[in-house]
């Protein structure tokens, strides 16, 4: 049985487990907020699979909501209002079964590799994303992971 991990260290990695959604596309928004303040949002659909999920106690953890983890919001956020209480996640998945499943990777256009990667993704470009998570709440109707780490990569032909 999968374990929750509230601990304000991060994890060891062979606690975690690591998934790999496929990006279907994505959707950049400006949200202006009033004059002076705005929301810059980068916002993946995205999708798992319960066949592509490798550890079975995760695979059937999960199985309650494959059908909101079959169409996921993965935002890439600066601030991220989802915080999860602990100074070591670099994001969220939710999944809740009344409502749609989410990701959400905490300032990541405040890095200066998104200020690289971003204009990068262009008309043509593929994208991959894998990520490893760890039980941060575990419910009958919802369920939260927190993200340890992520790698994103976005791929184009040159020439």
């Amino acid at each position: 049985m999968l374990e929750t991990y509230r601990a304000k260290e991060p994890p060891p990695q062979a606690r975690t487990f690591l998934l790999k959604p496929k990006l279907r596309s994505w959707t950049g928004r400006v949200w202006r907020l009033d004059p002076q303040n705005f929301q810059l949002m980068l916002k993946f659909d995205a999708s798992l699979s319960l066949s592509d999920i490798e550890d079975t106690e995760l695979r059937a953890c999960l199985a309650p909501f494959a059908a909101q983890l079959s169409s996921i919001a993965l935002y890439l956020d600066y601030g991220a209002p989802n915080r999860l209480p602990a100074p070591w996640p670099v994001g969220i998945l939710s999944a809740d079964r009344n409502k749609d499943a989410f990701v959400c990777f905490y300032d990541f256009l405040e890095t200066a590799p998104a200020h690289v990667l971003v204009p990068l993704a262009g008309a043509g470009a593929q994208s991959d994303l894998m990520f490893s998570v760890i039980p941060f709440n575990l419910e009958a109707d919802r369920v939260v992971f927190a993200i340890t780490d992520y790698d994103l990569g976005f791929h184009n032909r040159i020439g």
